[in-house]
């Protein structure tokens, strides 16, 4: 490497803190994001990246793995090489159901809708297990492919706006719910493919701009 180059900061002895912080950066991440990715504050990230707070345990280091999508734990850690699969895995055995319900279109349905009340309190079911399950993974990808193809129907299904504007709110956080299972799987070095279709499916669904709702994703902080 010429003199001229930028060096990677990732080839000094940086803490833990600063790793997740060069990595979150290169991924175009802010804190909040990251934050709400995790189930924590903002200020708690800033405080980790900032050395106030030491190093998380083992668990919270791989979900901060799978979300920043680090493929080996010692580029967050610093330490000897030690692959993320080797904690976290395969892509998960429900991944298929939840890429072909996402990709399923157009969708259609000879049946009657959930209401989008109903669908709510089943996503705000989901988003429980989100921050909660032992076993979120496998929680959610039983959940979400019954729940994209039920708010999509709801979607179709409306015939007023107040009634099209509801169930647009609930499609729009069950795709964010989709990404947040999607948002690492060892296949994927750029974003998974069922990712992209998440994305061109809530375009193609909401025909009017979606109000978001107030699905509750967590405990309050």
């Amino acid at each position: 490497m010429s003199s001229d180059a930028t060096p990677d900061p990732l080839d000094h002895p940086l803490v833990f803190g600063q790793r997740m912080q060069v990595l979150r950066t290169r991924r175009g991440m802010s804190r909040t994001v990251l934050a709400g990715l995790l189930g924590k504050s903002p200020s708690w990230v800033k405080r980790v990246e900032y050395g106030a707070l030491r190093a998380p345990a083992l668990p919270m280091i791989l979900r901060i793995a799978e979300v920043l999508r680090v493929r080996d734990l010692s580029e967050l850690t610093g330490d000897q090489t030690m692959p993320v699969d080797l904690f976290i895995g395969p892509g998960h055995a429900k991944l298929p159901a939840v890429r072909a319900a996402i990709e399923a279109f157009p969708f259609t349905a000879d049946r009657e809708a959930p209401s989008p009340a109903h669908l709510g309190a089943r996503l705000q079911s989901a988003w429980s297990a989100r921050h909660s399950a032992p076993n979120h993974r496998e929680v959610i990808g039983g959940l979400l492919p019954a729940l994209i193809r039920d708010a999509r129907l709801a979607v179709r299904q409306a015939d007023r706006a107040p009634e099209r504007r509801a169930a647009q709110a609930v499609l729009a956080e069950v795709y964010s719910l989709s990404q947040f299972f999607i948002a690492y799987q060892p296949d994927s070095a750029p974003p998974h493919p069922a990712t992209a279709g998440c994305a061109g499916h809530r375009t193609r669904d909401h025909r009017r701009p979606a109000v978001r709702g107030r699905i509750h994703r967590g405990p309050p902080r």
